[in-house]
């Protein structure tokens, strides 16, 4: 996909370019949600990057940190800053930045639903382990090592046994 460097690029056409995943937060604006935060469209061709610590668990304050230090190292120009949040602002239209950004806040990823064609002939094709059974049989077959299906009975003891499989000193 070829966007020209001249008109902004809105969020849909940045998660159809990277294969990422969009959702709404709660206010009902457009995010592309990771682990260590979301990404944002801030307009004017910029997005937004916001690097967050969860309010449960155990801090992760260092690595937040060290992630704000990879993306103003790559660029990225700091909109917000405070212990456990950082705000960055990056070109929606320089690659390198916008990989970075994915990367450093571990966007979810959409999946590739594409089947090869030796797949789907697989569902296809019927099973040769065990030949099909007319319904409503009591007979279990067995395939030998020749390939010739053999049947035999069921065998199935009702000594001991009364009723639904009670022992008959129980259901007695």
């Amino acid at each position: 996909m070829n966007i020209s460097s001249q008109r902004t690029m809105t969020i849909q056409e940045f998660c159809k370019l990277y294969r990422l995943r969009l959702t709404k937060d709660k206010c009902g604006e457009e995010i592309i949600p990771g682990k260590l935060g979301h990404l944002f469209d801030h307009g004017d061709g910029q997005f937004g990057m916001v690097l967050e610590d969860t309010p449960s668990g155990s801090s992760r304050a260092r690595l937040l940190l060290s992630r704000r230090k990879a993306a103003l190292q790559g660029g990225f120009s700091q909109k917000q800053q405070g212990e456990c949040e950082s705000v960055l602002l990056f070109d929606a239209r320089n690659p390198k930045q916008a990989e970075l950004a994915a990367r450093l806040v571990v966007a979810k990823k959409k999946r590739n639903v594409q089947a090869n064609p030796a797949s789907l002939a697989n569902l296809v094709r019927p099973s040769t382990k065990m030949p099909p059974q007319p319904p409503g049989t009591d007979k279990l077959a067995v395939v030998d090592p020749g390939g010739l299906a053999t049947t035999q009975p069921l065998e199935i003891s009702d000594e001991g046994y009364g009723f639904e499989g009670f022992p008959k000193s129980a259901a007695a």
